[in-house]
């Protein structure tokens, strides 16, 4: 069983956690808490920084005693629940600012989970935006197989400050405007979203020459739809910023990323798409691709 702590009041949380008794309060009825309905179960506390510290108290002594007791009675209930909360920022600085009991943290911490942003993790964009579309077919009833290549490469650029809950939602959006094709591009999505900012490395030396390419002044300038393919020019721009760059860091993929303003991941995608999309290679270019 799941409850978001953000999302229930205060004064309603501890009721429904702990359960009430007839009389509690004005219109309280006997009702099993959610410790209660988990019990032989697992209990996933989301949010758990909304909880009030009072409250954190309380749900310290059930994980010690796993005793609980509904509001208005005396009565005490035992139960065996296991208990996994998450929490959307440090912990530990939640616990220096008085967001969450340190006894609490102790005691919850037996076994800690750090899942990294999404900015951080872009190889696996890839692997979620096939799920939402899974996600999303059944739910909306569409026949999605994939996204095109201008929206993964917008995907793979951008930094997600809303994290996987934004990605699931930009999905959404598009795919309740795909209708019966099979393909997302950038029509489908809001006109915001090609004024998107493309994610640049804060400690960048200098100003990224990538940012400089046609192929983004169409996305921020002229809003023209990536969809439609970038232009035999836009190709060339692209394809020696790129080859510049690995020349000038004699093949160092996160050097070339980080002059160039964009992300290592989003260059091993660019020098594998150039790769596929040239007849006859250098042999430079292969040897980067198989470094990668």
């Amino acid at each position: 069983m799941a409850v978001n702590c953000a999302a229930i009041p205060d004064d309603l949380l501890e009721g429904l956690l702990f359960g009430t008794t007839r009389g509690a309060f004005t219109g309280a009825l006997d009702k099993a808490g959610l410790f209660e309905m988990a019990n032989g179960g697992t209990l996933f506390l989301d949010e758990l920084l909304s909880m009030p510290i009072h409250l954190q108290a309380k749900l310290l002594r059930v994980i010690q005693e796993q005793k609980i007791r509904r509001l208005g009675s005396e009565h005490e209930i035992d139960i065996n629940i296991k208990i996994i909360s998450s929490v959307c920022s440090d912990p530990r600085i939640a616990v220096q600012k008085n967001n969450l009991r340190i006894d609490l943290f102790y005691r919850l911490g037996v076994v800690h989970i750090k899942i990294p942003p999404l900015r951080e993790r872009r190889e696996g964009m890839a692997e979620l935006v096939s799920h939402f579309i899974e996600k999303l077919n059944h739910l909306l009833g569409t026949h999605v197989k994939n996204v095109s290549e201008g929206v993964m490469e917008l995907f793979m650029a951008y930094h997600w400050p809303g994290n996987v809950r934004e990605l699931e939602h930009l999905m959404e959006g598009a795919m309740n405007l795909v209708g019966h094709e099979e393909t997302i591009e950038l029509k489908h999505f809001s006109p915001g979203f090609n004024a998107f900012p493309i994610h640049v490395d804060e400690q960048k030396e200098n100003e990224p020459v990538y940012n400089k390419m046609p192929a983004y002044n169409a996305l921020h300038e002229e809003r023209q739809p990536l969809e439609e393919g970038l232009t035999r020019k836009q190709d060339a721009h692209e394809k020696e910023a790129v080859s510049k760059a690995l020349d000038r860091f004699n093949g160092n993929v996160t050097k070339a990323a980080k002059h160039l303003g964009i992300s290592r991941q989003l260059l091993h995608y660019k020098i594998k798409n150039i790769a596929l999309k040239e007849k006859t290679l250098c042999n430079y270019y292969k040897k980067v691709i198989c470094k990668t």
